[in-house]
């Protein structure tokens, strides 16, 4: 079976009056088909609308139109494709419903997230900026391929099923990846791709440089805490209701500059 990752790197999203892309948009999406060796001599060419990311003859595509890529993702889903979709940013958190003794609600889901912490202003914008992003694009998607199903279960993979995920891209990090110099008009794209090759790797076995590795960071349906979801909550807007079967809490994945492989257990 064919695979098709996408990833979104949230921003701004701005659309001029004769339905064109305004330079000022910042939402970005790449697809990975396959992954990469290395990110040396890595090109970008094309529009705000949709380019692509090229070495040799590897080609991975990316834009800022949101259209375009629901028109990509129903095309992968026509072909057979075993399709994945994460954001950057939290597609989920921690709830409390009722106070206890020791309660703390506000703290990192995960080790990796100490000092960017899904309630900090950064992590919080994101997600809210992820919520209307994403029920333009479950409203457009549902709409093109009426029967698609979406699932936060990473080991699903039925035909014509959308696994849900988060992608974790962090500022200056270990988890965001240096801009080639061929790519660098293309930064917001460039870390979508990056975002969509850890999905790939961390459930396809993708191929990855070796100065990188693929994390999971969380996995799907290990929290022990109640759980709000983001992906539920854009199913409700949308006006099918599409379902979101799976775990509340959706897997977590990323690429870590790490120089000793991380523990993926």
């Amino acid at each position: 079976m064919p695979f098709a990752s996408y990833a979104v790197d949230i921003g701004m999203y701005h659309v001029g009056a004769k339905g064109q892309m305004c330079a000022d948009t910042t939402t970005a999406w790449a697809r990975s088909g396959e992954g990469a060796t290395s990110f040396d001599d890595i090109t970008y060419s094309g529009s705000c609308d949709e380019g692509a990311f090229a070495k040799s003859t590897q080609q991975w595509r990316c834009g800022r139109s949101i259209s375009r890529l629901v028109d990509r993702i129903a095309a992968d889903i026509d072909a057979g494709c075993s399709v994945s979709l994460g954001l950057e940013a939290p597609m989920w958190f921690p709830i409390g419903l009722e106070q206890c003794a020791n309660l703390q609600l506000f703290k990192p889901r995960c080790d990796d997230e100490r000092g960017s912490e899904w309630y900090v202003q950064s992590g919080a914008a994101a997600t809210m900026k992820a919520i209307s992003i994403a029920a333009m694009l479950v409203s457009l998607l549902t709409s093109k391929q009426p029967g698609v199903k979406l699932t936060t279960d990473p080991s699903s993979g039925a035909d014509g099923t959308i696994t849900l995920y988060e992608a974790f891209v962090v500022g200056k990090g270990e988890f965001k990846m240096p801009v080639p110099s061929g790519a660098t008009q293309a930064k917001n794209e460039w870390d979508a791709f990056t975002a969509s090759l850890a999905w790939g790797a961390v459930n396809w076995a993708f191929n990855i440089p070796p100065s990188v590795y693929p994390k999971e960071l969380h996995k799907a349906g290990s929290s022990l805490w109640k759980i709000a979801s983001v992906w539920q909550i854009v199913a409700n807007l949308v006006p099918s209701h599409p379902r979101v079967d799976g775990p509340l809490d959706c897997q977590i994945v990323g690429l870590t500059r790490r120089k000793t492989a991380p523990d993926r257990d």
